[in-house]
């Protein structure tokens, strides 16, 4: 779960950047 959290904030991340 914890990985899946982390690769979710990557994206929203990259999204936001």
């Amino acid at each position: 779960m914890a990985m899946f959290s982390t690769l979710h904030r990557d994206v929203g991340l990259n999204i936001a950047d």
